[in-house]
């Protein structure tokens, strides 16, 4: 976003000092929504964690399965 504010800049002197703007205001709200928005209510159980770490495992077939399905719909 920022190479494309300065391909603009000599048209548009404000817009750098607007698109800094912008950004800042971005930055803290993303950071307002993730430290305080965004908090887990009580402790997750390890049967979730287990779970997660399964599917993971899981990933690497299933990435596999759908290329294979994938090229061969292509071909």
């Amino acid at each position: 976003m920022m190479w494309f504010t300065f391909l603009y800049v000599d048209l548009i002197p404000i817009g750098t000092l607007l698109i800094m703007i912008g950004l800042m205001i971005y930055y803290w709200i993303d950071k307002y929504n993730l430290l305080r928005r965004a908090s887990v209510d009580g402790n997750m159980s390890g049967q979730i964690v287990v779970g997660a770490l399964k599917l993971l495992d899981a990933v690497l077939f299933w990435r596999f399965a759908g290329e294979l399905i994938f090229d061969i719909q292509i071909r």
